[in-house]
């Protein structure tokens, strides 16, 4: 969908210019009344002007129904045809809402559903590794999905660079692990995965070939403790969610809140609390850490995964 919109909007763009484009936001208390404004303004020195309104299906709940019953009255009616307007939901809108019926009515509706099952996504990556004229291997496809995660406009790119990279028709594994950015993401949840086995010398082993590989200890206490804080939130039972929670794909949400609700809450805030500790001792210098010598840090991480392997 982001890609799509972004294609929408360049050959606007192309066409009438970037002045007469507008972005507003459902989630910011967006009031109609700023809507119908913006929709009835002239479009500066071209033919048409467009607005694009994001989540704001999501957040008419908030709104009188008079304002809605307003809004769809204008729309119906009123707006003139130098004005577009674009409805853009990042998540599923509720399709019995009164708004959406109506724009299913009156309006363009196009579905957008982003590949989810890994199957899906190696289906979508062959097709456009093909649409650049290469072959690769299904092992190899499935290593550069695991390098690179499931973002399909990071794996858009990702296949952009390494196509104009590679000369041959082939792309090989040397190839992606010269050119493609590696994922951290899709490195802590390989981790996790191994965590939640719990078997000491395996955890052990993945942490230790990481430093080998050149990843920072930083970068990886960094992902363990940012996964606890996130398996604390899909433990309890608030309905709020914390912006990096929202942001997670619905895959990775989902992973998450199976692997955490095994987890009894007295076990993961005792870890917690243990991360929180290597972090302040990092910071008081309890723990040394340079860039010539981190050993204590790596120690002090090794004895956190043992204790949770062991415990």
């Amino acid at each position: 969908m982001k890609d799509t919109c972004e294609i929408w909007e360049k050959e606007f763009t192309k066409k009438h210019g970037d002045l007469n484009i507008t972005k507003l936001y459902g989630e910011k208390n967006l009031e109609v009344k700023k809507i119908i404004t913006l929709s009835k303004a002239l479009p500066f020195l071209a033919e048409k002007r467009l607005i694009i309104i994001y989540d704001f299906l999501a957040h008419s709940g908030n709104l009188s129904k008079e304002d809605l019953e307003g809004l769809k009255d204008f729309l119906k009616k009123e707006i003139p045809t130098s004005s577009v307007l674009l409805f853009v939901e990042k998540g599923n809108p509720d399709k019995r809402k009164s708004l959406f019926l109506f724009l299913k009515k009156t309006a363009t509706v196009k579905e957008f559903i982003s590949p989810e099952k890994d199957a899906d996504v190696l289906s979508f990556l062959r097709g456009e590794f093909e649409k650049k004229g290469k072959v690769i291997s299904p092992e190899n496809l499935r290593f550069f999905l695991f390098r690179v995660g499931k973002d399909i406009g990071n794996l858009k790119n990702e296949v952009d660079k390494i196509s104009c990279f590679c000369d041959e028709k082939e792309i090989k594994k040397e190839d992606i692990e010269s050119v493609s950015q590696k994922n951290y993401e899709s490195f802590i949840w390989t981790f996790l995965d191994i965590l939640m086995r719990k078997k000491p010398q395996e955890v052990l082993e993945k942490f230790r070939d990481e430093i080998s590989a050149g990843t920072e200890v930083q970068m990886i206490f960094f992902m363990i403790a940012r996964q606890f804080r996130l398996m604390l939130e899909a433990n309890s039972d608030s309905k709020s969610e914390s912006p990096a929670f929202k942001k997670m794909a619905p895959w990775a949400k989902k992973k998450l809140v199976a692997v955490a609700k095994k987890i009894p809450k007295k076990k993961l805030l005792h870890l917690h609390e243990k991360l929180l500790k290597i972090d302040l001792g990092t910071k008081t210098g309890l723990i040394k850490v340079s860039a010539d010598d981190n050993r204590m840090f790596v120690f002090e991480l090794e004895k956190f995964l043992l204790e949770w392997c062991l415990s």
